[in-house]
């Protein structure tokens, strides 16, 4: 009998201390830099740390997955950071494994599940996946609606989302549908003088300028334009912006002349505050020329398409989708004015560039082809 319980106490350690010292450092270690919002060197640590307690526990045990979760925050800062440089796919690729993880994790209808969804689909969107940025999007308005209930910023905000996806996708009376909630939301929550009321104002002005509202588009962009006048004041990006899409309303409907001022205050704004090499003043210049061109005045269109070519070309690079399109902009106001040489010359080069870039199925790449018939 001694015996027997001596071969238990013997055994006994082996089954209770579980978790090594070894994956304990590595996982401090790694919060360490963490906390420090080193990420990148964080990561390291976790997955070892991971792979460490993956072979010494039971899934049944606490600190099973503490690392892989831990390996998770620090994809999802990473995809958020990656996406935010521009690197899209990079993004998207760092954020399935979040969502992967956290779904074998932790429930469904958790918020960070819903937070990794909806990430997701911002990127998804970012590539132009919009079905699958509409269904993970989806996902996350539904987990959000049933933990934190209709009246919820973050829910507001999927759903903002998720009107944005569908306008890409060109359903526009879904977008302005889902909008509408999402704006209604926010102005009881959080109220009239919020920069995400706003937002949701200037975004169902466009929505309902694609359909060809423009009444609508005006009346919901000229309160974007006020609120962000009061909440930001009149030197400030977002401010710029507003006037921008409420200036392009303005040109759907006809009137060019108030095109011009709003898009030239627009354009001033954007040259004082952001520079002369920055994309949003380049499409400041871009819609000047258009609407001056509307009014029939080529000559100045041409000067407000030139200098957008030239911004575009220095800061985005040659082979840019919306380098291309200022060319082809260009094109059509010489074609205007009489110079067809010059008009396919242009039109040349803006044709080339969407070929390579974008393909020969994509409708850029047709409206060339026939701007140069």
């Amino acid at each position: 009998m001694k015996k027997l319980f001596l071969l238990i106490l013997l055994v006994l350690p082996v089954i209770v201390c579980g978790q090594s010292s070894e994956s304990e450092q590595y996982y401090q270690k790694g919060l360490e830099l963490y906390d420090d919002e080193k990420y990148e060197e964080a990561l390291p640590y976790f997955l070892k740390s991971d792979s460490l307690d993956k072979a010494q526990l039971n899934p049944s045990e606490d600190n099973y997955y503490r690392a892989e979760l831990k390996v998770a925050d620090c994809y999802d800062i990473i995809a958020s950071q990656a996406y935010y440089d521009g690197y899209h796919q990079e993004a998207l690729n760092l954020q399935k494994q979040v969502v992967e993880i956290r779904k074998k994790i932790i429930r469904e209808d958790d918020i960070d599940y819903a937070l990794s969804l909806s990430n997701l689909a911002v990127y998804y969107n970012a590539l132009e996946y919009f079905t699958e940025a509409i269904k993970v999007g989806t996902l996350a308005v539904d987990i959000r609606k049933k933990v934190l209930g209709e009246e919820h910023p973050d829910y507001a905000t999927s759903l903002n989302n998720l009107a944005m996806y569908h306008y890409n996708l060109g359903n526009n009376a879904e977008a302005i549908r889902l909008g509408t909630r999402s704006m209604e939301i926010r102005k009881k929550v959080l109220g009239e003088d919020h920069p995400d009321y706003a937002t949701s104002l200037n975004n169902l002005a466009m929505y309902h300028s694609d359909l060809g509202n423009y009444a609508e588009a005006i009346k919901f962009g000229t309160l974007a334009v006020e609120i962000r006048r009061i909440i930001f004041g009149e030197e400030h990006p977002d401010y710029a912006k507003s006037l921008s899409y409420l200036a392009n309303y303005y040109c759907d409907l006809g009137n060019y002349t108030e095109a011009i001022r709003l898009g030239t205050r627009s354009m001033e704004i954007r040259k004082n505050i952001l520079g002369e090499e920055h994309p949003d003043y380049a499409t400041s210049l871009n819609n000047l020329a258009m609407y001056h061109s509307g009014l029939g005045n080529y000559a100045e269109a041409i000067k407000f398409g030139t200098l957008a070519v030239k911004i575009r070309k220095k800061v985005l690079g040659e082979e840019h989708p919306d380098y291309a399109r200022s060319l082809s902009n260009l094109a059509l106001y010489n074609s205007d004015l009489g110079n067809y040489a010059e008009a396919i010359r242009l039109g040349t080069r803006s044709m080339e560039i969407r070929k390579k870039v974008l393909g020969e199925e994509h409708p850029d790449y047709a409206t060339s082809l026939n701007n140069l018939a």
